[in-house]
């Protein structure tokens, strides 16, 4: 009742999964997958993530740590060669836990029009970030910034020699069976994808068009509440990092001040009333999606 009484404020439409004890308990389809055509939002509808996409991103650079190819503590000058430290050592690290001090890229001025609509190589966007300043020395701050996840990509591209897209599909989805996760692609046909939508005073219309390149490894995914309970259950199980690796991806990480963040690499992790939540939210042009753990309770929470 909650839900279908509250999302129409807000979406056309939302899919939500819940599961308990490692069993799903709810999941079910609200509203509109499509205006336009009238269609219902399934379980299995399928939408653009946003930033729940550095989950993927942190797991993937994870993976590569674990064969020894990158350490954490590596400069990431050592693979994106020439890219200026400004006189300090930024590592990987400090990119996984948006401690690099590195500007958000949204700072750039492209000088183009409508720039986000402009498929631009990473390379591009990287330059145009090495342009501009520290905003703080890497590792004494926490500061959330899409940077640091774009240059994750670029990392994973250099160190695999795959496409970022590629190496996710091969390593990542293919290993899970994650069926309905993919990389957006505006020309492919994506069977039960959801048109997203923007709220103009009130009125929704379709969302515009934004290049995948822009968000590029910081947030160009599509996938669905299946596939993302699939997803925690396959972190969880250890069937795709050792679980040393994922205890330290979902545990706060520590400034130079030695306070606690409270985000791992590619987790959000948070304490509120005494309950521990891992997870992370996602934003994007057209759609809001929201994932969420209970460890204590054993409860899994999506929403898209």
């Amino acid at each position: 009742g909650y839900i279908s009484e509250n999302y129409s404020r807000y979406s056309p439409g939302c899919a939500v999964l819940v599961a308990k004890n490692g069993n799903i308990i709810f999941q079910k389809g609200f509203g509109k997958a499509n205006l336009e055509l009238d269609v219902p939002v399934i379980p299995e509808s399928v939408f653009r993530i946003g930033s729940i996409t550095k989950q993927f991103t942190a797991v993937a650079i994870l993976q590569l740590v674990e064969q020894q190819k990158i350490a954490l503590n590596d400069s990431i000058q050592k693979f994106i060669k020439n890219y200026h430290s400004k006189g300090k050592t930024i590592t990987i690290e400090n990119l996984l836990t948006h401690t690099s001090g590195i500007k958000p890229y949204e700072e750039i001025d492209a000088k183009v029009p409508n720039a986000i609509r402009v498929d631009f190589s990473p390379e591009i966007l990287i330059d145009s970030l090495d342009k501009l300043p520290l905003d703080f020395v890497p590792g004494s701050k926490y500061q959330y910034c899409n940077s640091n996840y774009f240059l994750l990509g670029k990392i994973i591209e250099e160190v695999s020699g795959l496409k970022y897209q590629t190496y996710l599909q091969e390593q990542v989805f293919s290993r899970i069976g994650l069926i309905s996760t993919s990389y957006d692609n505006p020309e492919v046909v994506i069977k039960n994808r959801v048109s997203g939508y923007s709220s103009v005073s009130g009125e929704f219309k379709n969302a515009g068009y934004i290049s995948m390149s822009t968000v590029y490894s910081a947030g160009a995914l599509l996938s669905n509440v299946k596939d993302l309970y699939r997803w925690h259950q396959a972190l969880n199980n250890g069937e795709l990092l050792k679980n040393e690796t994922w205890q330290k991806a979902t545990s706060p990480f520590t400034l130079a001040d030695g306070k606690l963040s409270e985000y791992g690499f590619g987790f959000f992790i948070k304490n509120e009333n005494n309950v521990k939540s891992i997870g992370h939210g996602g934003a994007i042009d057209g759609f809001r999606a929201v994932e969420i753990y209970y460890p204590e309770k054993d409860l899994y929470i999506v929403l898209l």
